[in-house]
């Protein structure tokens, strides 16, 4: 993160959140809001704290103050949602980040979370048009219970890996969930006492396009304006859903849903029929990589062969 400048000139300052007030020093540089460039944090809780009176008036230097967003109905639970008008219905809002951060996209990364979205979306829409009909016979097979087990080893294991990230993005168990209901606790036991849901839910999720998913959130502000993503190569940004005016962190919201959710659902398959979504092509491209590919090889010096050489 960008810290304050540590000229003699600049005096110490207190932390911003209303609660805390420590204050820096030589040794320890507060850091400052990326929007207003006035507001200062001794940590990113402390931002993440203020945030909801601070953010009435962060405003950018020379530009307006924001304007006041009426409040947003609360959204319908997501428990049993198997179907893309059920997504479109439930979600929130525009993002806009806190600490260092303006507007999200390529510098949290936001560039590969979209490619790797796209990817486990394909690889679960090859899993089910490929393997949907020895999916459902081995699913429809097994008791309530089994499947329960299955749900919650391969969502738990997902959500665990999120949670311990260190580098990309990271939630804490609270947030994850809170954004993605479809595989929260109360949406498993759903799926599992209904076995034709999970494979509607695997189709729907294929079929959630990149503004699709940017509109689930919009509709979902309210539901998630506490929701915070560590994000970055050493999780230095803290994204929160912001003003409707700014569509950084909504965008990033939505690629981390996708994502999420796809790979969570490709687990499962993987554990039940056997094959594994490293394996597909197109797993082993991104952007880079094909660009990577396309620069012709190097020309290699011309060696002269000889007689001996050929023998």
């Amino acid at each position: 993160r960008k810290r304050m400048s540590e000229s003699a000139s600049v005096p110490f300052r207190p932390c911003s959140n209303p609660d805390c007030g420590t204050m820096e020093s030589e040794t320890k540089k507060h850091l400052r809001c990326a929007r207003c460039k006035t507001a200062v944090y001794c940590t990113p809780a402390c931002q993440k704290k203020a945030w909801s009176s601070h953010k009435k008036h962060c405003v950018a230097p020379g530009t307006s103050a924001p304007k006041p967003t009426p409040p947003a109905a609360p959204a319908a639970p997501a428990e049993g949602a198997t179907s893309e008008e059920q997504v479109g219905e439930a979600a929130a809002p525009a993002g806009d980040g806190d600490v260092e951060l303006i507007e999200g996209g390529d510098a949290l990364g936001g560039t590969f979370i979209d490619v790797a979205a796209n990817n486990y979306q394909k690889a679960l829409g090859i899993f089910v048009e490929r393997d949907g009909e020895t999916f459902s016979n081995r699913w429809n097979g097994m008791a309530v219970q089994g499947r329960m087990g299955v749900i919650n080893v391969t969502f738990d294991a997902m959500k665990n890996h999120t949670i311990a990230n260190d580098t990309g993005f990271r939630l804490n168990e609270e947030d994850y969930f809170k954004l993605c209901p479809e595989i929260a606790p109360p949406n498993r036991k759903f799926l599992a006492a209904n076995p034709e849901a999970f494979l509607k839910l695997c189709k729907m999720v294929v079929k959630v396009s990149r503004k699709k998913c940017i509109e689930y959130m919009r509709k979902r502000r309210a539901e998630l304006q506490d929701v915070t993503v560590e994000a970055g190569r050493s999780l230095q940004y803290h994204v929160v859903i912001g003003d409707e005016e700014a569509e950084g962190s909504l965008d990033f919201f939505a690629g981390v849903w996708r994502l999420l959710v796809a790979e969570t659902l490709v687990c499962v398959f993987e554990a039940m029929v056997g094959r594994k979504a490293a394996e597909m092509e197109h797993m082993h491209t991104n952007p880079k990589v094909a660009a990577e590919a396309e620069k012709p090889d190097p020309v290699a010096p011309e060696v002269p062969v000889t007689d001996d050489q050929l023998d």
